[in-house]
């Protein structure tokens, strides 16, 4: 029977010194891959808070601007120049823009987290924290921290997004926001729309879904792991921010777990924030919960 449950966040990594947050991609980004983080500077606004919320942030495509694009490349059929290139030019310039932010840019990240340096237990030894390493692990980290630092068992892990040491798997990034139908570009397509704006706005509108997270059909794929949670009495969350992207998978945990028995224990970084909240709002009483720093694990 499973009566401990581990939910592993990136701050777990930070907090052992490895250089994993999204503000490390965006370095790793702009010293490695020069124009792929031009492109993102380019449609995304790329303010102060961008990198600690780069997922989320994955829906904010700045769209008009690349249909504006699209109607730079949109030539008159009866030009003087024309030439049968013409045909596909805005289309051709839409879709290398949504491709650079979607394949290109995940292709980067696990780039960058294959590259990730993880530390010696040695390195870290007035830091580590107290694990049951007989407990199940859901990581959300694609590092094998857990394994080198701590001789966790990889049988007792699921990496839910990928594992950087297992170069053939996918590392799963994106957002969780899926548009409406009077969301896309694609519905102010009509007869009279040309045919290189119409291709334009569906390829514009192709962007969420490849950058989407996808994970209610991860949770359906992977449903013996969440049905097996049912005896779980302790849920330790070291290190996750409880983000918006994740709520989905927190609700299945809450929703297969004893939920007036089972005891959340939660580490918070500086300011508990709305972390209560929003562990209320997806169904724990407030009576199971318990804050702690990283350290007092």
């Amino acid at each position: 029977m499973i009566e401990k449950l581990y939910i592993i966040g990136n701050g777990f990594d930070i907090y052992h010194g490895i250089a994993s947050r999204y503000v490390d991609f965006g370095l790793y980004l702009k010293n490695k891959h020069y124009d792929l983080y031009n492109t993102v500077d380019e449609y995304f606004v790329v303010d102060d808070c961008f990198w600690n919320e780069f997922e989320e942030r994955l829906s904010w495509f700045d769209t008009d601007r690349v249909e504006d694009l699209a109607s730079d490349f949109l030539v008159s059929y009866g030009a003087d120049d024309w030439s049968d290139a013409n045909h596909h030019a805005p289309q051709f310039e839409v879709e290398q823009v949504v491709d650079n932010l979607s394949v290109k840019l995940r292709a980067a990240f696990a780039e960058w987290i294959r590259q990730l340096h993880i530390p010696a237990k040695v390195d870290v030894e007035n830091d580590l924290v107290h694990l049951d390493k007989n407990a199940i692990y859901l990581s959300f980290n694609y590092t094998d921290t857990l394994e080198k630092i701590y001789g966790v068992s990889p049988d007792n892990i699921f990496h839910i997004h990928g594992y950087a040491k297992d170069t053939d798997e996918e590392i799963i990034l994106g957002h969780a926001w899926e548009p409406e139908a009077d969301d896309m570009h694609s519905i102010h397509n009509s007869e009279d729309t040309d045919v290189r704006i119409a291709e334009s706005r569906e390829i514009i509108d192709s962007y969420f879904s490849k950058t989407f997270k996808p994970s209610a059909d991860i949770i359906q794929f992977q449903s013996a792991f969440f049905n097996n949670l049912r005896t779980v009495k302790e849920v330790f969350v070291m290190g996750h921010s409880l983000g918006q992207v994740d709520h989905i998978y927190f609700s299945e945990i809450i929703s297969k777990t004893i939920n007036n028995m089972t005891k959340w224990k939660v580490s918070y970084h500086g300011d508990l924030g709305d972390k209560p909240e929003i562990l209320e709002g997806l169904g724990v009483e407030s009576t199971l919960m318990e804050f702690l720093d990283m350290s007092q694990f």
